[in-house]
């Protein structure tokens, strides 16, 4: 069938059910889509930061503290992706520091918020590692085994947090 036959019968279809598709205004209410995407600049404000973050970071590339801030911004805003290779940069560029259970456990959960299941197990462990008692990352590590329907594990998990915090219900 050629083109022309098929925008003939489209044409010939729009007139009979009385729709113009060369409409200027649009068939339903769009106010609201409107104001939706006005919504957009909401995180105007971190997108700059975010800017000034990675300006920073050409200038000092080894400064982990400037990872640390990008990955941050980049995770509230949505940016899993990112926020995981600002982690993982962090990582490489850290001094030895007790803050490691920490930045372990915001890698895990990194790879946990883009769906990469497998590979937040060992970040998770090595963040219990350096605090066995970090709430967090028990929680990332019930998060883990759940969704990989790893269910004894999980409640086994589960007993350790409510003995880590028993004034704290854990609802998952």
């Amino acid at each position: 069938m050629s083109r022309t036959v098929i925008i003939v019968i489209v044409l010939s279809l729009c007139s009979f059910l009385n729709n113009n598709i060369f409409a200027i205004e649009p068939p339903i209410d769009v106010s609201d889509l409107k104001e939706s995407l006005s919504e957009r600049t909401y995180y105007q404000e971190e997108y700059e930061i975010i800017d000034n973050i990675q300006f920073e970071i050409k200038y000092d590339p080894n400064n982990y503290t400037n990872y640390a801030a990008l990955a941050f911004y980049c995770d509230y805003v949505g940016l899993y992706a990112r926020a995981l290779e600002a982690r993982k940069l962090e990582i490489k560029y850290a001094p030895e520091n007790g803050k490691w259970d920490m930045t372990y456990g915001n890698l895990a959960r990194a790879y946990i918020s883009l769906g990469k299941i497998d590979e937040a197990k060992k970040p998770i462990l090595k963040s219990l590692k350096y605090n066995p008692k970090n709430i967090t990352n028990h929680m990332h590590l019930l998060s883990f085994y759940v969704l990989k329907k790893q269910y004894k594990e999980a409640a086994s998990e589960f007993k350790i947090l409510s003995g880590l915090d028993k004034d704290r219900d854990f609802y998952h």
